[in-house]
């Protein structure tokens, strides 16, 4: 998987393509947020829409696990917005769940103006 951070006016966004590796989507995370603590951001979208295929259960949880670990490692204070398509994004949003469950203020979405709209975007 790839990915390329982006240093917006009022965010930090970060574009992922395919396929879908794990170990690449946490490297993703961890850029991400490095990003916004060194820029001062407290808004992260991260956009697997052109990521293709599916995530099991474990890396559902790994990821989001590593999500919220970089979280606290780093001192991110801010929202995070992982937008992308199903099955990837699973309908009962369990990384979400994961996250929140650890206290990351942390949306997974499908809909692009959802995404923006609870970034305050």
């Amino acid at each position: 998987m790839n990915y390329e951070v982006k240093i917006k006016p009022d965010h930090i966004l970060v574009l992922c393509s395919e396929p879908f590796l794990s170990s690449d989507l946490m490297q993703s995370y961890r850029a991400g947020i490095t990003a916004a603590v060194q820029n001062e951001f407290s808004k992260i979208l991260i956009d697997v829409r052109n990521v293709t295929g599916e995530a099991t259960i474990m890396e559902r949880f790994d990821t989001s696990k590593y999500l919220v670990n970089q979280i606290q490692e780093q001192g991110f204070r801010g929202k995070v917005a992982v937008l992308g398509n199903e099955p990837l994004i699973d309908h009962s949003r369990f990384g979400e769940t994961v996250a929140k469950n650890r206290g990351v203020l942390g949306k997974a979405t499908t809909d692009f103006d959802d995404a923006l709209n609870w970034l305050e975007l």
